[in-house]
Formats: structure tokens, sequence, C-alpha cells
């Protein structure tokens, strides 16, 4: 029988309060995974980033840092 633990993870994006809690994950690895298939949350090594930063990095001129 395995143990699932919720995870949450917030939002990396400077001025950005947003936060997920996943359910039934196994480790960190595994919340962020699961953050990106059912929420649509993009985790990379640079941090974790809610939905709203896709809108935000797009409305954002080349060459210029948030």
């Amino acid at each position: 029988m395995a143990i699932g633990y919720a995870h949450t993870l917030f939002c990396d994006r400077r001025g950005c309060r947003a936060k997920v809690t996943v359910d039934a994950t196994r480790n960190a690895a595994h919340a962020r995974r699961a953050a990106r298939i059912r929420h649509g949350w993009r985790c990379d090594d640079a941090g974790d980033f809610c939905p709203t930063d896709r809108a935000a990095r797009a409305a954002t001129p080349q060459g210029v840092t948030q």
C-alpha cells in the first residue's frame, strides 16, 4: 500500500502569489509532474510557474527581464 503526500507549489514569478496543492504524490519531482499535467504549471530548473506566467511571458518584449 502506497502512501501519498500532498505537496504545495508556489509560483516563483516575481509578484505572483499563486499556489497549488497536489495530492497523492510520492515526492517533489512527482508533484511537479502532476502539477504540469493536471494544472498546467511549468516546472523547470528556473522554478515553478503558474499558468498565468505563460501570458505574462508572451506580453513581455524580447530582451526584457521580469
